[in-house]
């Protein structure tokens, strides 16, 4: 999803990479995992819950 936009402006990509805590984005599966975790059976009893997956960059 991002490729395309980093295409377009190669600039956005060192300045997104740069601001974020692991200096890169984030694979399709990476962001994927823990909401397909959030929807397993061990998670049954999790409900309403708010899950950033954004490798650290609100942290900051």
């Amino acid at each position: 999803m991002t490729d395309d936009w980093f295409a377009r402006s190669p600039r956005s990509r060192v300045r997104a990479h740069r601001s974020a805590p692991q200096a890169r984005a984030a694979d399709p599966e990476e962001a994927a995992e823990p909401a397909a975790r959030r929807c397993g059976d061990k998670a049954s009893f999790v409900a309403s819950v708010t899950l950033t997956v954004d490798g650290g960059r609100t942290a900051w």
